[in-house]
């Protein structure tokens, strides 16, 4: 499995031409500089129950205060009673960006298997998720409440046989679409949430952005209403996977 870069909506910034919007301070995180490691210690082991953090993913929801986000992980080493029993596995919990804490929460648990879970991502709803399980097709999980564990829905079907997809929910003109790597590309395609089935044609919506590469990692920049506006995504050529 290729790697990829941890991706994030909020509260970290993608740049877009978006309105700007004032958000708190983020508490004990160290100031950015350019040029160095600048590390999370809310969102990395040991704060997070795992030897290490290879994505993460935040929605926030109306009912939240402002400073706490939903937040989605894959975790290598995840310990048991988060659900850990595979070489990388899905995580789910809070992050408080004020005091930079991190709560786990074994929701996600039943998503995991002994084989390689990454990239679970959420629809802003928090009632559904897509992620990937390596080698195969992406999922689509659903759950009737905020807090109730994860439950399986399906494969997402039917789409090209690849290496991986790097799926993630968004609704765009009022209907849910996945977002999804394509070939060298990334698509949208309109998915319906009862079956995971994909309903209608694959639309490319970014393109490699070298000779050679392949677009990949799609995050959706959201409106308040939830709606698609823009992306965030990376582009990767050989090993140099480049935001």
């Amino acid at each position: 499995m290729r790697p990829r870069l941890l991706r994030a909506c909020l509260p970290f910034a993608a740049s877009m031409l978006v309105p700007a919007i004032a958000l708190p301070a983020q508490g004990l995180v160290p100031p950015f500089r350019v040029g160095i490691t600048n590390p999370l210690p809310g969102l990395s082991a040991p704060a997070v129950p795992g030897t290490n953090v290879q994505q993460v993913h935040f929605v926030h929801l109306a009912s939240d205060p402002p400073n706490v986000f939903l937040c989605s992980m894959t975790v290598a080493g995840l310990a048991a009673q988060y659900g850990g029993v595979g070489s990388t596995d899905l995580l789910s919990g809070r992050f408080d960006v004020l005091t930079n804490t991190f709560t786990p929460n074994s929701e996600a648990a039943a998503l995991n298997t002994t084989g390689t879970e990454f990239g679970l991502m959420l629809h802003h709803t928090a009632l559904y998720a897509v992620f990937d399980r390596l080698p195969g097709p992406p999922w689509l999980a659903s759950r009737a409440a905020v807090g109730m564990p994860w439950q399986i829905v399906g494969p997402i079907t039917p789409l090209p046989p690849q290496s991986n997809y790097d799926p993630a929910p968004a609704d765009f003109n009022g209907q849910t679409h996945l977002l999804h790597v394509l070939g060298t590309s990334i698509a949208m395609t309109p998915i319906n949430l009862t079956n995971a089935s994909l309903t209608g044609p694959s639309v490319i919506v970014i393109n490699q952005a070298r000779a050679g590469s392949t677009a990949n990692s799609p995050t959706p920049v959201l409106d308040t209403m939830g709606q698609l506006i823009g992306f965030s995504h990376h582009d990767v050529l050989a090993s140099d996977n480049d935001h």
